[in-house]
């Protein structure tokens, strides 16, 4: 999905993010309702794109890369728990 946006900056944003993964993981998967909940969410988002739903694909990953900025702001804060994500009760 990143590569296909051919958008390079947000490209290297998520290469980074990605790289920087080995020490994220063990955080992001701690919780594995998070977890579940995170891969409905990229489902959602992948199937709205196959479907060429532009305007459910922006809406679900709007709302799932909220979500993200909660939880990890949380965990930099030192409060630990996210909000739920609405992503899924838009779809």
């Amino acid at each position: 999905i990143v590569r296909a946006t051919k958008n390079s900056v947000f490209h290297n944003i998520c290469s980074v993010y990605y790289l920087m993964g080995e020490q994220r993981l063990p955080i992001y998967f701690n919780d594995p309702e998070r977890s579940v909940r995170s891969h409905a969410e990229h489902i959602q988002i992948y199937e709205a794109l196959l479907r060429r739903d532009g305007n459910l694909a922006q809406a679900l990953m709007s709302a799932h890369l909220q979500g993200a900025e909660s939880y990890w702001k949380g965990i930099i804060e030192g409060r630990g728990a996210e909000p739920k994500s609405a992503a899924l009760e838009k779809a």
